[in-house]
């Protein structure tokens, strides 16, 4: 016998014949994992799971964001979603600042980001200089908190057809938590050579409002310090006779 939710039951039951045999059955709660539901890209109203979508949609849980030891959104889907990349620029103006990430080796503005399935604005900060995306302006990913953040959906295909122009390098879809309970999270580290240091504190909450609604606070602090890896050179700048 088998029920959704509760683990699986096997008994064997002899019938006489001519008969009637009774089994009593206790099914036991289990957790059942069921599979991940995308909200984005699909082309129909029905909805659809990750493995049915006729293009890769990746789905990265707060879980998977954790066990990367990061603390920047951006840093987070470098490192587990394939085609993202989050260059580091250096003497670029505000870019230094407020760097933007890419998507499939198009231009920061060539991807759309959403933020529960709505258009996140862009930044003001344009790229100058010789930094990526020249020209271009991109949306600020660590401008959300890491704590809000429930699930982060990257469609790996092109979707200029179904989102516009700015999702031809693909959508960005950010789900926020709702009705999540409170969580705080810190983080400290820095590099073997004693420079880097970044302190990170963050935390939510959520509560239900109705039926149907729901409020959510979250923040999150952070400060990274400078890396100074200039050294003594004890090597001997002169030359001289003997």
């Amino acid at each position: 016998m088998r029920l959704i939710g509760f683990t699986t039951t096997t008994a064997t039951v002899t019938v006489v014949d001519g008969q009637n045999a009774t089994a009593d059955f206790t099914l036991t709660k289990a957790p059942l994992s069921l599979a991940a539901m995308s909200v984005t890209g699909t082309r129909r109203t029905t909805e659809r799971t990750v493995t049915e979508a006729p293009v890769p949609i990746d789905v990265v849980s707060s879980e998977e964001m954790k066990l990367t030891g990061r603390t920047e959104i951006t840093q987070i889907l470098q490192s587990l979603v394939p085609s993202l990349n989050f260059p580091r620029s250096s003497i670029a103006g505000g870019v230094d600042m407020q760097r933007p990430f890419t998507l499939r080796g198009l231009g920061p503005d060539q991807a759309l980001v959403l933020v529960n399935g709505k258009r996140r604005h862009a930044g003001a900060v344009v790229a100058v200089n010789n930094s990526v995306g020249r020209g271009s302006t991109g949306v600020d990913l660590n401008a959300i908190p890491s704590a809000a953040i429930d699930r982060i959906e990257v469609l790996r295909d092109g979707a200029a057809a179904q989102y516009g122009s700015d999702a031809i390098a693909d959508v960005v879809n950010i789900i926020l938590k709702q009705n999540a309970p409170l969580t705080v999270s810190s983080t400290l580290g820095e590099t073997s050579r004693g420079d880097g240091q970044v302190k990170e504190l963050g935390g939510s909450w959520s509560h239900a409002l109705g039926d149907r609604g729901y409020i959510t606070l979250c923040g999150e602090y952070r400060d990274r310090a400078r890396t100074n890896r200039s050294e003594t050179d004890t090597r001997v700048q002169y030359f001289s006779k003997a």
